[in-house]
């Protein structure tokens, strides 16, 4: 079962990954986040969404602290959550992955109690 589970979080992250084709850094996401393109956009919360699940996974395999999200929210809300981290952030902080800024905005702003 748990083999499962890490298969299942690979995978989901392998997606994530060439879903982007390439590293993502912060300042690219949260320009995806402000294009005027709607493709852009999309991809940017795709992406999201996309590691938000590989740490739900990752979180049912027990090998990362779980995110509790609320059951009661929707893809929106959760880009407003990360959108708002990544614009709070130091600029420095800007060149990191993506996916890292993704896990400390969603752990920040849904801990498990």
């Amino acid at each position: 079962m748990l083999r499962s589970f890490v298969l299942a979080a690979m995978l989901t992250v392998s997606f994530c990954s060439s879903a982007a084709n390439t590293y993502l850094s912060g300042k690219e996401l949260l320009d995806s986040l402000h294009s005027s393109s709607e493709v852009q956009r999309r991809a940017a919360l795709g992406y999201i969404l996309c590691i938000h699940d590989a740490i739900v996974t990752l979180a049912a395999a027990g090998k990362i602290k779980p995110v509790c999200s609320p059951n009661e929210f929707n893809s929106g809300q959760l880009q407003n959550v990360v959108q708002k981290y990544i614009e709070e952030i130091p600029a420095s902080m800007l060149q990191s992955s993506a996916s890292a800024i993704v896990l400390v905005a969603l752990a920040k702003s849904f801990p498990c109690k």
